[in-house]
């Protein structure tokens, strides 16, 4: 009999993921990975692929793989000396990264014809003047990395920009897009596996104040199914990334959606990313290599569906 794979299921934004699931994790879980909070890690760098792990101030066993659960750019680090001492990811690395910067996401889906919001991509010094003219008032800002919101910001004037500008961080990237009013507030996450549709719902703001709609920020989530050239489309935006599991954020564009960012493990109910690890590591430990075979869609795809009370339904259409 095989020995048991360590894996390493890591959870960045502690404090955050307690505060809105901390009620929800299955004990299950326990059985088949070790959930790790990234910003506890402390890591000794050693000669060769050595390294020595801490984890809450006590020393930890050095895992045989990890997928990157919900992640940010300071995951990252602990991400790369992981792989860099042989421990490999569950999931392509590469995809991984290509999927959280915007400007990589938004270039590769321009180049194959996806609907995305107009973008200028600038640093922390830029031509004001450049964007201005595109654009005019009022249009976003965002950072090239980051997640559930942050750092998305409405500029609606010249001197909401400055200030912008002010303070924006050395050799950061940002993008500058288009606003899309018709959106504001709302949008339409779509969940796939395996480049096929699993469920969407609609993210709407509570506060009428707010033009984001990310739960971080407050947003609540509604049911909203999506019809077939819709899920056909999104299927055909996923296999341009070699993810197993991917989400796609849709806003309301004038004349159907528009693709707002793609998520390399979009943010979801514990239970769905929960049995999705488990039926991943599964995966994992019949092949012995990196990935997610058919098991985790049936894992998923029968998994029993949420309290009908907590949505709402509608439908709208792809173009």
């Amino acid at each position: 009999m095989s020995k048991k794979l360590n894996v390493w299921a890591l959870i960045s934004g502690f404090d955050d993921v307690l505060t809105t699931y901390q009620d929800m994790f299955p004990q299950e879980l326990r059985d088949k990975a070790t959930t790790i909070y990234p910003e506890q890690v402390t890591v000794g760098i050693g000669d060769g692929k050595n390294i020595q792990l801490f984890y809450q101030g006590k020393p930890i066993e050095r895992p045989d793989v990890f997928w990157p659960m919900i992640s940010n750019t300071e995951t990252a680090s602990l991400e790369k000396l992981l792989v860099r001492a042989g421990i490999p990811s569950i999931v392509n690395m590469h995809e991984v990264e290509v999927a959280r910067s915007k400007v990589d996401t938004y270039q590769l889906l321009k180049a194959n014809g996806i609907p995305v919001p107009d973008s200028f991509v600038f640093f922390d010094k830029p031509d004001k003047s450049a964007i201005e003219q595109h654009f005019g008032y009022p249009f976003v800002v965002k950072p090239n990395y980051g997640f559930g919101g942050e750092g998305v910001t409405l500029i609606e004037s010249e001197e909401e920009f400055d200030a912008f500008i002010a303070q924006a961080a050395y050799g950061q990237t940002y993008i500058a897009q288009e606003y899309i009013a018709t959106s504001r507030g709302r949008d339409v996450r779509v969940v796939l596996l395996n480049s096929e549709y699993l469920y969407s719902t609609m993210r709407k703001a509570t506060d009428p104040q707010e033009f984001r709609s990310n739960v971080h920020v407050g947003g609540e989530l509604l049911k909203y199914p999506i019809d077939q050239e819709t899920q056909a489309l999104c299927a055909r935006i996923a296999s341009l990334f070699d993810l197993p599991l991917i989400g796609l954020d849709l806003m309301f564009g004038t004349e159907g959606f528009v693709l707002a960012e793609v998520n390399a493990f979009p943010g979801m109910y514990p239970a769905y990313m929960l049995q999705a690890l488990d039926a991943a590591i599964e995966g994992f430990e019949a092949s012995r290599s990196p990935g997610i075979h058919g098991d985790l869609q049936n894992s998923l795809t029968d998994m029993p569906v949420l309290d009908s009370d907590f949505f709402e339904n509608d439908s709208h259409q792809l173009h």
